[in-house]
Order: structure tokens, then sequence, then C-alpha cells
């Protein structure tokens, strides 16, 4: 399988959570309570451009190699599609969390796991590893400013 048909996967999977978040990003979102050091909205397509760049690398290397951890590979891409649609379909910061959550332990075995094997496959996620921890920090602060009372 070649490198860019992974570049394409995980491009293809942040293209299908823009267009599955463009209704709430135009609606919703807007009027919700942030923190005042929530990112500008501009900052977040290059980041995710970035991401979604050395993700695909990595899986490809994984893929290269026959590496089993290709699974957990999988299973970060797939939390992070989700929570696309718990945040902005479902509207539910509170659900968002728990699945950054999960998607931030899911990274971080993968960076214990991988390390020993291919140091540059485990390398290419820690930007995103350290984007969810910091994106975990503003959903928990936007879903804390925003719960019922």
């Amino acid at each position: 399988m070649s490198l860019l048909l992974f570049l394409a996967l995980c491009h293809g999977c942040g293209q299908f959570s823009t267009r599955l978040a463009l209704p709430g990003l135009r609606g919703w979102f807007p009027g919700l309570k942030k923190p005042e050091w929530h990112p500008p909205a501009w900052i977040f397509a290059k980041i995710w451009l970035l991401l979604y760049t050395l993700m695909g690398i990595a899986g490809w290397r994984l893929f290269q190699a026959g590496s089993p951890l290709l699974l957990l590979w999988g299973l970060q891409l797939f939390f992070n599609q989700l929570w696309t649609y718990l945040f902005f379909v479902r509207r539910s910061p509170g659900l968002a969390l728990l699945d950054n959550l999960c998607l931030w332990t899911t990274l971080g075995l993968y960076l214990v796991l991988c390390w020993p094997h291919d140091r540059m496959a485990a390398l290419l996620l820690l930007p995103e590893w350290l984007w969810i921890g910091f994106a975990s920090c503003v959903n928990y602060a936007t879903w804390k400013l925003n719960r019922p009372s």
C-alpha cells in the first residue's frame, strides 16, 4: 500500500470531519462560551493539516513493517472522527471530552508501544498527542462554561 493512500485516508477523514462539523460550526458553536485562551478558528485547520499528514506517514510506516500497532493507529483515527460527531453533531461537549480522553490515552499507549520498534512512527504522532492534551483542556473548559447550572 502506498504512502499516498495513507495520506488520502487521513486527509479524507479530516475532510469528512470538517463537513460533518459545518452545521454546528456555523450555528451552534459560535454561541458557546469559550475560555479566553481558546485558539482562534484559523489555527485548527492548519494544525490538523499537519497532524493528518504526520498520521498518514506513521500509518504507512507501520503498514510497511507489518506492525500490529497499526490497530492502535486505526483506533486513534476512529476516536478522532468520533470526537467531531459527539461535539458538533450531538452537541455534547461532555461526551466529546470523554472521547478526547480515550484518544489521548490511545495515543499515549501507541507512543509507549511503538517507541522500541519504530521511533520515527512514534515521533510522528507525538505532536498529535500533545495537541489532544491541550484540546482536552479546551474541551473541558468549554464544557464547564456551558453546562447547565
